[in-house]
């Protein structure tokens, strides 16, 4: 963030080193209205759709952000629940709390769902670890068959790639 004074995201360091926020996060439509993400990965179709959001967006210059272990190593963000001073707070709900969403670069934010919520006022430690589970060996059988869908096989109209978020969203438009 440029200015820190009308934005959320007051500073970012990556593994002890300060950063400008704006090279590491982009602004990514959700469930619930704009929203900072990172590592995201386009994944619309040109449409108008597709054409608002990038406008929405503006300039995005995204430096992809590797995993690495241990806390000191990690990103730690400094979020300001009130920047903007005209409202009586950033947040939409009756309470005080980010929302955070952890999810594939290219699935659709669902954060009304999927989110996790952290307190204001306190410091937070999200670990984060992942098993890999592969499904190659069932891509002969046919969709109908293994009731579900490979990234590449999904048919949607906004996205390029299938998720499940995904193809919720396109069923609700």
């Amino acid at each position: 963030a440029k200015n820190n004074a009308n934005h959320m995201l007051l500073s970012c360091e990556l593994a002890g080193v300060k950063i400008n926020c704006s090279e590491l996060f982009t602004r990514v439509a959700t469930d619930t209205g704009m929203c900072c993400a990172l590592n995201v990965k386009d994944s619309l179709r040109e449409s108008e759709y597709s054409a608002l959001i990038k406008e929405l967006q503006g300039e995005t210059r995204i430096r992809k952000v590797e995993s690495q272990e241990g806390r000191k190593n990690g990103l730690r963000l400094t979020l300001d629940l009130h920047s903007n001073k005209v409202s009586f707070g950033s947040l939409d709900q009756q309470y005080s709390a980010f929302n955070l969403f952890i999810g594939r670069p290219a699935q659709f934010p669902m954060m009304r769902d999927k989110s996790i919520q952290l307190q204001p006022g306190r410091e937070h430690f999200v670990d984060l670890s992942a098993t890999v589970v592969s499904t190659n060996g069932i891509r002969d059988i046919l969709p109908e068959a293994r009731e579900c869908f490979f990234t590449d096989e999904g048919d949607l109209e906004f996205y390029k790639r299938y998720t499940f978020s995904n193809c919720r969203l396109e069923c609700g438009i």
